[in-house]
Order: C-alpha cells, then structure tokens, then sequence
C-alpha cells in the first residue's frame, strides 16, 4: 500500500508519499542498491493545455532527473539541467518508508493560478515482487501516454 499527499504554496509544490514495506531491514542494510530499486515518479503537465509534461524521478536518496516532452511526442527528452533542484528526504521506519518533496515551480512550467488545473500522476516502482502503483491509471511504468493522466486542482488555501 502506498499513499501520496501533495499541497502547493508560491514557491513549489509539495508530495509525500507512505509506502508500507514488509522487508524494512532489507532497505536499511542494502540502501544503494534497494534506492535503485526503489524509486517513486511523478508526471505533471506544464500547464492547462498539456501543451508539455514533466516527469520527475526520485529514489530513496532523493532527486534523480527530470525529463520533458512535448504534447503528442511519444519519447521523453534527455534529462534537463536545473538551475534550481527539488529536494526530498526519506525515513526508514519498521514497517514503512516515507519521501516528501519539495518540487520549485521553475522545473515544472511555473505556478498554477489558483482554481486552475494540470494533468498529473505519481507512481511507486518497488522491486521482488516487482509491482508499481499509481494514482492514475495507465499501462506504461514509463508514462509515455499522457493522455491517461489524472486531473490536479490547484484551489487556493483556506
């Protein structure tokens, strides 16, 4: 089982994910080698229209690489150098693992206005037996198809 929350502020977009583990020990003494293994996605587009995605790439020891395509591109693009990277941070709990994020607008098409909406996805990757979830659902672990993503709203704080 695996639950991800998100929530947005000025500066970026926020994601947690819980993802319950049976193997914990396994996680703590092979890190770099599980982390692989291990790892969590996110697909958001740039704006309404979905004229362009981003997919996000996080493993256990945090950011990996962000790629970009165009609407109706079937491949994603080299990964893209930053400027500004997201950060993350990962716990290792007894029977779980836990990831936030912290995604600034600048790598993935700039602030939403409130009330506005991007087409979206996260999904979890998890080794032996190989299983992947997701929020949204699609046939591809590489998220190819965007046209089966989810819908955000991005409404404005209470």
């Amino acid at each position: 089982e695996t639950t991800a929350r998100a929530a947005w502020s000025d500066d970026g977009l926020y994601v947690s994910f819980t993802c319950a583990e049976p193997d914990t020990e396994l996680l703590r003494k092979d890190r770099e080698s599980q982390s692989k293994a291990n790892r969590l996605r996110m697909v958001i587009a740039a704006d309404d229209d979905g004229s362009s995605h981003y997919r996000l790439n996080f493993d256990m020891n945090g950011f990996v690489d962000l790629y970009e395509k165009a609407k109706g591109e079937k491949t994603w693009n080299d990964p893209r150098a930053l400027k500004t990277k997201p950060s993350s941070a990962v716990a290792i709990e007894p029977d779980q693992w836990t990831a936030e994020w912290f995604i600034p607008w600048a790598c993935i098409g700039g602030k939403p206005k409130p009330n506005s909406s991007r087409k979206a996805t996260v999904l979890r990757l998890r080794p032996s037996p190989y299983e992947y979830t997701t929020w949204s659902p699609l046939v591809d672990v590489n998220l190819w198809d965007t046209e089966h993503l989810g819908t955000w709203i991005f409404a404005p704080a209470m």
